[in-house]
């Protein structure tokens, strides 16, 4: 857990996902639609943006981007703009390693994308929060309070049911992952009255055979909630979370890891803001791993955007972390996509979409039209040496990472 010397501020907002509870509404599903939409020609990104923060109607995050894509909806970071259905804002984004990806929305729908275009997949299924699967027909999506599973004899016929998980159902789901179809993780937290409460899933294969998800409890000392949850084989399973700590008048972020082989959760220490003497993690807005790193974006007790980064030495046996100060940056980052430790991306509110080097964040060319993108970014995937994808308010980018 991360402490301070003394207090600095009281944060009491929410950042990206975390503590959002959508309306449920209906579970019912339904089959590929034949409504299919086009790439887009055209970005229409604000005319302006607030001051303090660089825009990116110039700005370049890579030497190598294709700057002379053939599409004409591509930005000159190589980041290029498909069109969604109107007034979608798509709150996660999961590739199945076919060349399929899905996308799902605040207004309950899952989206999906093939040959080019997207197409509405299902419908009604509640504000969707979370998505991730072991394969193309094994997926998971959260709405909040239920978890629904989406199976089918291929991709394109998956139907979505809702089912029953242990718990407190106003604990939020925001976050899912696992290593294939009988070892996923979910994990959500309740934020509208203290004490916080969390709930942390594991679906796995039980006395009786079958896989069934059950409660993991006893994780922390102090009532927390949880809003993040990722790992590898390798270094075992990861969680993000945040208590109220009134010795500090502020919320505490805490990151904690299950080695791989082991039972119980240890709290990583992370490194004070280095800028910011005494400020440390409130809330994680995204995570981002590849190998035996790992990527963590937050906030701050003064509300300032940092980074954390992890790379370990001894193949995932203990970690070594660094803090990035965001300075004076203002726009919180809602998401994190890991290449490698050199290589990072971000993206959160206000079309901050952002590369990372190894020593600093650059804002990424974004927007087609010449003017700064304003629409917000909640989610991101990708695959290494493959496409990156950045989903958001009514946006959806991928860029090609080979290049």
């Amino acid at each position: 857990m991360i402490r301070a010397r003394r207090p600095l501020a009281i944060f009491a907002g929410a950042l990206g996902l975390v503590g959002c509870l959508g309306v449920v509404g209906s579970l019912a599903a339904c089959a590929e639609s034949d409504t299919s939409f086009s790439p887009d020609l055209a970005d229409d990104g604000g005319a302006s943006i607030p001051p303090g923060e660089d825009d990116d109607a110039g700005a370049d995050a890579s030497a190598d981007a294709d700057a002379s894509a053939p599409d004409a909806a591509c930005s000159p970071g190589g980041f290029c703009h498909t069109t969604l259905p109107p007034k979608t804002t798509l709150t996660g984004v999961w590739g199945d390693g076919t060349g399929v990806i899905w996308a799902i929305s605040e207004g309950g729908q899952v989206l999906r994308w093939e040959a080019n275009s997207w197409k509405v997949h299902a419908t009604g299924l509640g504000a969707l929060r979370a998505i991730w699967g072991s394969g193309p027909t094994d997926i998971w999506v959260s709405n909040g309070a239920a978890l629904l599973h989406g199976v089918g004899a291929s991709s394109a016929t998956l139907q979505f049911t809702a089912v029953a998980t242990p718990g407190d159902e106003d604990a939020t789901i925001t976050s899912i992952w696992g290593t294939g179809p009988s070892d996923v993780w979910a994990a959500g937290g309740r934020v509208d009255r203290a004490p916080y409460a969390g709930r942390v899933l594991h679906y796995a294969a039980g006395d009786a055979g079958a896989p069934a998800w059950t409660l993991i409890e006893g994780i922390t000392r102090d009532p927390m909630a949880f809003s993040h949850v990722w790992g590898s084989s390798t270094t075992g399973v990861w969680l993000a979370g945040f208590h109220y700590d009134e010795d500090q008048w502020s919320d505490v972020g805490v990151v904690l890891r299950r080695p791989a082989g082991a039972v119980d959760f240890e709290a990583e220490r992370l490194p004070d803001d280095p800028v910011f003497t005494g400020s440390w993690l409130t809330r994680v807005g995204g995570v981002g791993a590849t190998g035996t790193t790992t990527t963590v974006v937050g906030l701050n007790t003064l509300n300032n955007p940092t980074s954390w980064h992890a790379v370990s030495k001894d193949n995932g046996a203990t970690f070594a972390w660094t803090c990035v100060s965001g300075g004076a940056a203002i726009f919180p980052m809602n998401a994190a996509f890991t290449v490698s430790a050199d290589d990072a991306w971000s993206a959160g509110e206000y079309g901050r979409l952002r590369h990372w080097d190894g020593a600093a964040w650059t804002q990424a060319a974004v927007s087609t039209s010449g003017s700064p993108l304003t629409r917000s970014f909640h989610a991101m995937w990708g695959e290494p040496s493959k496409d990156l994808w950045v989903v958001g308010d009514g946006i959806a980018v991928r860029r090609d990472l080979s290049k």
